[in-house]
């Protein structure tokens, strides 16, 4: 069975749970611009979950959350493609990540690409029935319904962090107040923002680089916000901009001047 098409916002929910709900074994692969995210379903159940964003990859998230180093993902990555075996099966036969700490971080891994995926608000997807094999599998263990649930309250909430956030090309400034921070208890996430905020990126440039996913770096901006720790960026107008508004009166006048001069002529034109 194939099914393919366009959504919008929450109609991917729709799909997955049609999937889990009739037991599918399969293929759902979603796009959204340059981002996609490829779920894999056995019997009704998400066995696998890929997205192509590079900080949603395990080994990212291991290195990110400081469970292994840069140099244990990078020699881990060899040892996975000389055995041919997921980066799960081999950091446990390396002895590098425990069991539980491994189950832990795909399960958040999974959903949180998962949550992501039905955050976006349109694009285009196509399910094909497969027969998976998932003999080297570390399966997650995910409940469909809680995380639609989750997405649905991650939707409103969005809808009042971007009232602060109109654009991801905005940047902010570290305020005279980061001198409160340790007062305030930043959690590991705001901190790790605050420190890309203050090397002038733009919040697409944080979300793309920070390896913290788009709903986290949105409530950890609207925190820092809202904690007074960072304001909006009063940018320079560009030498262009300065350039165009200093000669736009004389562009309007010959623009004048030659809609005055159609006018007349267009009679004569036929």
């Amino acid at each position: 069975m194939t099914i393919e098409g366009d959504f919008n916002t929450l109609f991917l929910a729709d799909i997955l749970q049609l999937l889990c709900n009739h037991g599918k074994t399969g293929v759902l692969k979603a796009s959204h611009g340059e981002h996609e995210v490829k779920t894999f379903i056995k019997n009704g159940c998400i066995i696998c979950v890929m997205g192509s964003k590079e900080s949603t990859r395990l080994g990212n998230i291991l290195v990110n959350n400081g469970i292994i180093t840069q140099e244990q993902l990078e020699s881990s990555l060899e040892l996975a493609g000389e055995r041919m075996k997921p980066l799960g099966k081999i950091l446990i036969q390396e002895k590098l990540v425990d069991e539980k700490t491994l189950n832990r971080s795909i399960d958040r891994q999974a959903e949180d690409i998962i949550l992501d995926m039905l955050l976006w608000e349109a694009g285009s997807f196509i399910y094909n029935d497969y027969d998976l094999d998932i003999e080297d599998l570390i399966i997650p263990r995910l409940n469909i319904m809680k995380i639609l649930m989750q997405a649905t309250r991650r939707i409103d909430e969005m809808s009042v962090l971007v009232k602060q956030i109109s654009d991801d090309r905005m940047r902010f400034n570290i305020s005279a107040k980061t001198e409160e921070k340790e007062a305030l208890k930043l959690d590991d996430i705001e901190r790790r923002i605050l420190e890309f905020i203050d090397q002038g990126m733009t919040v697409r440039e944080v979300i793309d680089t920070s390896g913290v996913n788009e709903f986290h770096c949105y409530k950890a901006y609207y925190a820092l916000i809202s904690s007074g720790l960072i304001e909006h960026r009063k940018t320079e107008p560009t030498r262009f901009e300065e350039e165009e508004h200093k000669y736009y009166p004389v562009i309007k006048l010959y623009s004048d001047i030659l809609n005055t001069v159609y006018e007349q002529a267009r009679p004569a034109l036929g």
